[in-house]
Formats: structure tokens, C-alpha cells, sequence
């Protein structure tokens, strides 16, 4: 989308991600959860960590590579 870049999110949980006033929603299809983010916050919601098993922090908010995207979106592979 122009303007917007797909983030995904780690796991298959619907997410809710404020930033900068705009709350952005992630929601499930075809087993990826998925969200079009405002390019200028991209970087602030791949750089959001997530506390998991024993204390570790990660980064689950990963860029969504174009296989992702058709999926997503129910665009055929073929």
C-alpha cells in the first residue's frame, strides 16, 4: 500500500499497537498476523520488545516478506 509497509506479528494473536496516536490493529488471515503501518512508524513498532519465557526480551514485530503479503491479503501463489 502506498505509504504503508506490512509488519508481522510472531504469533497468531490478534494485536493492538499505539503509536504516535494512531493505534494500528493486527489482525489473522491465512495464519499470519499481519498490519499496514504508516512508513514514519515502522521503525518505533519494529523496535517494540515483548517479554517471554524467564525474563528474555525479543522483538516480535518482524517486516512481512511479499509470500506473507499475497497470503494475506488471498492473492494466489500461482
Amino acid at each position: 500500500m502506498d505509504g504503508h509497509t506490512a509488519i508481522k506479528y510472531f504469533q497468531q494473536v490478534p494485536q493492538k499497537v499505539k503509536v504516535g496516536g494512531v493505534v494500528y490493529y493486527f489482525s489473522i488471515k491465512a495464519n499470519i498476523c499481519m498490519a499496514w503501518i504508516k512508513d514514519e512508524h515502522v521503525d518505533t513498532v519494529l523496535s517494540l520488545t515483548k517479554t517471554c519465557c524467564g525474563g528474555h526480551k525479543n522483538h516480535p514485530y518482524r517486516l512481512a516478506n511479499d509470500s506473507d503479503i499475497r497470503r494475506w491479503s488471498g492473492i494466489s501463489e500461482r
